[in-house]
């Protein structure tokens, strides 16, 4: 993504709380084999009650007609003028105990009332109180349709998501972990991402998916880790085919790499026998080298 782009998006992050915007990508992605995603499409009668909480006046069973109040007025102003359309729509939910021990919360996405630019939606928390489902928080462009849930020993939920980025046809895939008991702005920790440039009309092509993603306790502490197979290259396109965007054939046979995050002190660390794996990463993708990053 163009450093012009991603100062865009950071500014725009910075405006109105979007906490985790340059990671995902609206449009649900499904996950390869070997990740169970928590999230599900509502019922109609989990649909009534979650919506009463954030578009009461004018829910549906499939949304909300107006944008909420949270949505900023420079983007709810276009969406004002069709009563009869769902601008604001219920995609589905995970519930969990996320801020805290032994509360029932819900984290459930939203599509529409954004553009694209900030994530077209975002996934709203929600707590449940005895007079129903109460507001707390939303970030926009935050989807957890790729989420499972990570249970911590305290009781308490974080979240496991896969995130996609399309622009100018770069591709981003990141891995990311999200601590919904963090200030707004700290919940998300990137873990990895990698780069896939196949439909960019540039000279060299980079190759790169999150091809599976597993728990396991890695170090027998009792806690599960994350275990990730990622595929990455980079490649020459042919002479002269970037001015006609001519999309290459990807050779079999890419190579596999393993990556380890252990979990320690509430944060998952690249594990030491990674970092070699990880340096091999940022050594093709020409975008991999970001402040964050585990391997500077």
């Amino acid at each position: 993504m163009p450093a012009t782009t991603l100062g865009s998006l950071a500014q725009r992050s910075a405006k109105f709380g979007v906490w985790i915007l340059l990671l995902i990508v609206s449009a649900p992605c499904a996950w390869a084999a070997g990740f169970p995603t928590d999230f599900h499409a509502a019922t109609p009668a989990e649909a009534r009650d979650l919506l009463q909480a954030i578009c009461s006046a004018d829910a549906t069973d499939s949304g909300c007609r107006s944008c909420p109040e949270f949505i900023p007025e420079e983007f709810r102003r276009g969406f004002m003028d069709d009563s009869n359309t769902v601008n604001w729509r219920l995609l589905g939910v995970i519930y969990g105990s996320f801020t805290r021990p032994g509360v029932r919360e819900a984290v459930a996405d939203f599509g529409g009332c954004l553009p694209h630019a900030a994530g077209e939606g975002g996934a709203v928390l929600l707590e449940k109180k005895d007079s129903g489902w109460k507001f707390e928080s939303f970030g926009g462009g935050g989807l957890t349709n790729d989420c499972m849930k990570y249970p911590l020993n305290s009781g308490r939920d974080e979240l496991i998501c896969k995130g996609e980025y399309h622009a100018q046809g770069e591709l981003s895939t990141s891995l990311y972990a999200v601590d919904y008991s963090a200030p707004e702005r700290d919940r998300g920790e990137t873990l990895l991402t990698v780069y896939d440039t196949v439909a960019a009309c540039l000279s060299d092509i980079n190759v790169g998916s999150i091809e599976d993603v597993q728990l396991r306790d890695l170090n027998h502490d009792g806690m599960p880790d994350i275990v990730v197979h990622v595929k990455a290259a980079e490649m020459p396109r042919t002479s002269g085919s970037e001015q006609n965007c001519i999309q290459p054939e990807i050779p079999p046979g890419i190579r596999l790499r393993e990556l380890d995050f252990l979990f320690s002190d509430g944060k998952f660390k690249l594990a030491p026998w990674s970092e070699a794996a990880m340096r091999e990463l940022h050594e093709i993708s020409r975008y991999n080298r970001s402040e964050n990053s585990p391997i500077n």
